[in-house]
Parts: C-alpha cells; structure tokens; sequence
C-alpha cells in the first residue's frame, strides 16, 4: 500500500492507494510520500477543492466496506455541491428508510471523507449533527461549499447505565445518532453507543475529565460492539469504583444519567432491584449516577420507566413502596422521572407538587386511585 501526504487548511492529509486506486484519507501526517501519479492527481483536484475552484472529484476510488456500506457511501457521492440531507433522507435514498441509524454508522465509518463528502449529512433539526474527523472540520467544509449551518445547541454529555432494562440504553442511544459531540461515561458500554460512536454523534471533546475517551466498567452486546471496541483507541474499561465513583461522575459538567426502577412512590423514593422484600436484581449504579448526576454543574438525573407492568394490571406509581422494597434512589435524589405518558420533574418540588406530577404522568386507569391514597396519606 502507497501513501502521501498533503497540506491543505484543515492540516495534512495522508492517502492512502492499492491497485491505482485511492482507498483511505485520514486527517494527519501519517508518514512518508510516494510520488504516484494518482497522488499528484489527488493533490491537484483538492487543492482546487480548497481554494473553492471545483465541485466534484474525479479519482479512482475504492474504500473497503460491506455492500451496504458501499451503497451508503455510493450515495453520499451523488450529494451535489453545496447541499446538504438528513440522515432519514439519506437512508430514503439508498432505499432503506428505516435504516437510520445503519446508514449513520456507515456514514461515520466513510474511509475517505472530503472525496467521498460525508459532511454533506446534518442533523434532522438543520443543525450539523456528528462527524467522526471532528464538528468543527465539517463546518469548515460546508462553509466553504457556500453553507452556513445553525450553531448547534450546547453538547449534552451522556452517562448512561440500565442493566435490568436491556432495552432503555439502546432505545435512547439509536434516537441520539443525530446529536453531536456527546461524550460517554458509564457503567455498561452497550451496542447503541458504539453505533454512537461509529456515527460520529460521540467525540467526548467536550467531557470535563477523560476528554475524547469513552469510560465504561464493562462491555455487552451484539457482535458489532465486540469487533467495534476490540483495540478501540478512544475506549477504556475502568474499574467500576472509578466510574462509579459519584464524585467522579459529577465532575463531568452536563452530565446525564438514565436509570429504570421497578417502582416508584408518590414522593419520588425509587425500587429498582427488588419486588416487595424479594430481591430481583442487584444495585447497580443506579444511586451513584442518580447523585452524581445530580450534584453536576447542569446534571440531571432521570428515571426511566413504564407506566405499568404485568401488561397493563399494575402501576409502577404508587402510594407508597410495597413492604419490604428496597429503596435504591433516596426521594431526595430523584429528579426526572419520565414514563410515556410524559415528565415529572421532582427536583426543588414540595411533596404536594411531586405528588401531582407523579399522578400526571402514570396511566389514566390509575389516576384517580393514587389522588385517593394521596389524600388519605394526607399528601395534599
């Protein structure tokens, strides 16, 4: 394989070429020059590029990727000049339209950025979404392809965990492929933030301490995690009393946790291991990143559940906790709690006021039953 490297206002680039064909640039000077026709040929059409003289490239190509990948990157070429799409049209596009975030991990996997223009792909919401190489790169090439995209809104760093519900993290994860900048310290490293990070969506730029790196204690998932993680030089494992650690979780400004529980009362004390006395699962971390969310500078800590269980016959709001519950996130800690039928926000609330937005966010059949426990627990 022949490489060269070139300058341009971005910094150097290094290609990479087998066969007569270009099949990688990556931001950096990754080593020596070998004159090359093709690489003279390169150097020449991005230097035009740069000084804003041409529109389109016309080198010999060939990136290494599966089919899907290809047609992904396939289509990113036939983005013209100087506009831009949204994941969701991208994925209309190469003909899978539910396949958003398939297509935003192989946007962010696109070994030849700038020649084959991933940048081209923003955020639904017109702001610039993730790029791999860096946000501030793809502003510089949008800018200089004519385009001025909204300042993005200010990046949320994400700490996330919900061992005992598998389906939460990724659930969340999928719905952030087109945020930007955001950055992961957790306990569980799970498949929808390598997919987060494979998109581009996850730089870590922005975390207060580990800055570029995603922290974790330990890996589950699906086969793509696995290979994705394997060597990954912007992951680590730590021990779990280093992520873990509240005092560490609320030194990262921003930080977000996202915990389920199993039940929650009227003032906001949390079940999230046990079902009466009986225990069903282990603590977890749901009290550390509960208070280290909390204490942050800008934190908050959410809970996350379903409004009922046992298809539909039981509320996860309650009165009080069943006899015996374990209270695994003190009421005093407790600060968003969301369910589908909205948000309950709990933090700087009297017990009046958490009642009422408890009641407002668990199912209707169950309304009127909590309001009349509440008055005869004296809550109003």
């Amino acid at each position: 394989m022949e490489q060269a490297v070139i300058h341009s206002p971005l910094g150097p680039l290094t290609l990479f070429a087998e066969d007569d064909h270009l099949t990688a640039l990556v931001y950096g000077d990754y080593g020596s020059y070998d004159d090359l026709p093709l690489f003279r040929e390169a150097k020449r059409q991005l230097e035009a590029y740069f000084a804003g003289q041409r529109q389109a490239f016309s080198l010999p190509l060939n990136p290494d990727g599966t089919a899907f990948q290809r047609r992904v990157w396939q289509s990113l070429c036939d983005i013209p000049y100087g506009r831009v799409i949204s994941y969701r049209e991208l994925a209309a596009q190469v003909g899978s339209p539910r396949a958003f975030q398939a297509v935003g991990q192989a946007n962010g996997r696109n070994p030849l950025p700038i020649l084959i223009p991933c940048h081209r792909v923003i955020a639904a919401d017109g702001t610039l979404g993730g790029y791999s190489s860096g946000v501030e790169r793809k502003r510089f090439l949008l800018r200089l392809e004519g385009l001025s995209i909204p300042e993005s809104k200010p990046p949320r760093r994400v700490g996330k965990r919900g061992v005992r519900a598998r389906g939460i993290p990724n659930a969340i994860g999928f719905h952030l492929m087109e945020k930007h900048d955001l950055g992961i310290h957790t306990e569980q490293i799970g498949t929808a933030m390598a997919h987060l990070m494979a998109c581009g969506a996850v730089t870590n730029r922005c975390k207060t301490i580990d800055r570029g790196i995603t922290v974790g204690s330990f890996i589950s998932g699906d086969h793509f995690l696995y290979d994705f993680v394997d060597q990954h030089p912007r992951l680590t494992v730590r021990r779990s009393r280093y992520t873990n650690d509240p005092y560490v979780i609320a030194r990262n400004d921003n930080v977000v946790s996202v915990n389920a529980s199993l039940q929650i009362d009227l003032t906001g004390q949390v079940c999230a291991e046990s079902i009466g006395p009986y225990q069903h699962s282990g603590t977890g971390g749901a009290t550390d990143f509960a208070w280290g969310a909390y204490h942050a500078k800008g934190g908050r800590a959410i809970l996350a559940q379903t409004a009922t269980t046992k298809q539909g016959t039981l509320s996860r709001i309650v009165p009080t906790l069943d006899p015996g519950a374990i209270v695994s996130v003190s009421r005093n800690l407790t600060d968003l709690v969301v369910t589908e039928y909205g948000v309950a926000k709990l933090r700087q609330r009297t017990v009046r006021q958490r009642v009422e937005n408890l009641i407002a966010v668990a199912h209707p059949d169950f309304r009127a039953e909590l309001r009349r426990q509440a008055n005869r627990l004296l809550y109003f």
